[in-house]
């Protein structure tokens, strides 16, 4: 048996081994300011650079999920999942704004720009 490369290791998966899904509107209103593919690849690079870590691909795609909700899966398997209400960004300080919890680190607070909370969680849980 000759040996595997890494492109036949990967071909070999039955899924993603990382996915981003989100919902619509919340991929629209992400994407409009940035390209969320080209932050997404950043944050792999920089990964590499800091960690030593290699990410593999992380696919994107949109879904049918609840209003402006995020799923990360690792093999298919849910390991992160949160809802974003941009383009308001999250504050543990006391405002007039919608009360939730923050998405990475489960703190109640209030929803007072949000692009950058996505990446930050695909960070944490790797």
């Amino acid at each position: 048996m000759s040996d595997w490369t890494v492109s036949d290791a990967y071909s070999a998966q039955k899924s993603d081994l990382m996915s981003l899904e989100l919902e619509t509107k919340l991929y629209e209103a992400l994407n409009t300011e940035a390209q969320l593919a080209r932050k997404v690849q950043e944050q792999r690079r920089q990964l590499v650079h800091s960690h030593g870590l290699f990410i593999p691909s992380i696919r994107i795609r949109t879904m049918a999920t609840e209003e402006s909700e995020y799923v990360i899966r690792i093999r298919g398997q849910r390991v992160g999942r949160a809802v974003l209400h941009p383009p308001l960004t999250f504050s543990t300080e006391a405002s007039d704004g919608i009360p939730g919890h923050h998405p990475v680190t489960q703190q109640p607070g209030f929803w007072g720009s949000t692009r950058e909370i996505p990446h930050t969680h695909c960070c944490w849980i790797i």
